[in-house]
């Protein structure tokens, strides 16, 4: 009978391996094989597109507004929707589009209680004003909540690869931004303003999640005040040089001594060229905040730039004046699609977002109360 080989005895070299070059094994000796490496993450910048037409929402806008009419108002929240999906559904990013999910007959219950507030106060103002501005006091007191579930309500209808976004913001912090905060400005003549702007725009979107993933955003406060500064550089040297212009320079007497065409020409002036420093300053923060916000470790590059907010705003309101009002879809359309032109996003990892369990209060009534009062601070 033969005998067993020695388990210490060297095995013998595989002569179909001989010649080629020893490759050392990853995997520690007696254990599983190594898993092989996953793939870098794709870094590529991701653009976001707007892919409706203005004929396409004209459509819609137009059968909105009829049906509005007709029912008196009521079928205004199926408007409301339709137009949030339409724009929601050809918005998209990395070849993926954002949905909206609200129900009408939601918004249709909030719209209705919140128009009935507000038309309550208007009434009273007129009847008893000493006893409207009584009632305005506890108004303004539970605006901050207003605010807070209008934007839980907003996040929560909206959605990105079938994922909801979500507001996480309190009460409590609202009340300091948006109550307290304020009171600063006139003890301050106005210099609190922007630091009050800035500190607004950071709870608005640094509460705001997508799934379990938190939008982050920390804004350089010098660099706000650096806006507005020179937007009230540009103002009072507007008033001036249209002072010279219209008014005639060294003038020193009451405005209503001045030929009624001058006093025109002269609002005129005031009212066009304020519209150009507002769009300047507002698409300046807009970049500013965009390029600051983060959603994760992903980041945002905005480009918007004013010359073209500038050519959209002024002839969107000369082909809306000129049409009568029907050029409003084909406006509404190019602003989107420019907007969405110049934002891109800068993944800095694997694009994921979890789901979040979190259950947000979403009532409608605050987001319509907070339309009624043309209160919009979302993101």
């Amino acid at each position: 009978m033969p005998e067993s080989p020695d388990e210490h005895s060297p095995v013998p070299p595989d002569p179909s391996t001989a010649g080629l070059p020893h490759v050392p094994s990853s995997a520690p000796e007696g254990g599983p094989p190594a898993e092989p490496a996953s793939p870098a993450p794709d870094l590529t910048p991701r653009p976001f597109r707007f892919t409706g037409s203005g004929s396409e929402y004209f459509r819609i806008w137009i059968v909105n507004l009829l049906l509005s009419v007709a029912t008196l108002g009521i079928y205004s929240a199926w408007a409301k929707v339709r137009r949030l999906r339409y724009f929601h559904g050809h918005t998209s990013v990395d070849g993926s589009a954002f949905g909206y999910h609200a129900a009408p007959r939601a918004i249709l219950k909030g719209r209705i209680i919140a128009f009935a507030v507000v038309a309550t106060l208007a009434v009273v103002s007129e009847v008893a004003p000493l006893a409207a501005s009584v009632l305005y006091l506890p108004l303004l007191m539970v605006l901050p909540i207003v605010l807070v579930r209008s934007l839980r309500f907003r996040a929560f209808n909206s959605s990105y690869r079938g994922v909801r976004f979500g507001f996480a913001g309190s009460e409590p912090h609202a009340y300091q931004v948006f109550v307290f905060l304020p009171l600063l400005v006139p003890l301050t003549l106005g210099l609190a303003y922007p630091l009050m702007v800035a500190r607004q725009r950071e709870f608005v979107v640094g509460q705001s999640r997508h799934g379990d993933s938190p939008f982050t955003l920390q804004l350089p406060v010098a660099r706000v005040y650096g806006i507005y500064i020179v937007a009230g550089v540009l103002f009072v040297l507007l008033s001036f040089s249209i002072g010279a212009v219209a008014f005639g320079a060294g003038f020193e007497g009451d405005l209503t001594d001045l030929p009624p065409a001058r006093q025109v020409l002269g609002m005129a002036l005031l009212y066009a060229g304020a519209g150009v420093i507002l769009v300047v300053l507002r698409t300046a923060f807009e970049n500013l905040v965009w390029n600051h916000t983060r959603l994760d470790e992903h980041a945002f590059e905005s480009r918007l730039r004013a010359r073209d907010m500038l050519w959209l705003y002024g002839s969107n309101a000369l082909a809306i004046a000129l049409t009568f009002g029907a050029f409003v879809p084909w406006a509404r359309v190019r602003l989107a699609r420019y907007r969405a032109s110049a934002l891109t996003l800068l993944p800095h990892g694997p694009l994921a977002s979890v789901s979040s369990a979190i259950v947000d209060d979403v009532a409608a009534t605050a987001s319509e109360f907070s339309d009624a009062l043309d209160l919009d601070f979302g993101l």
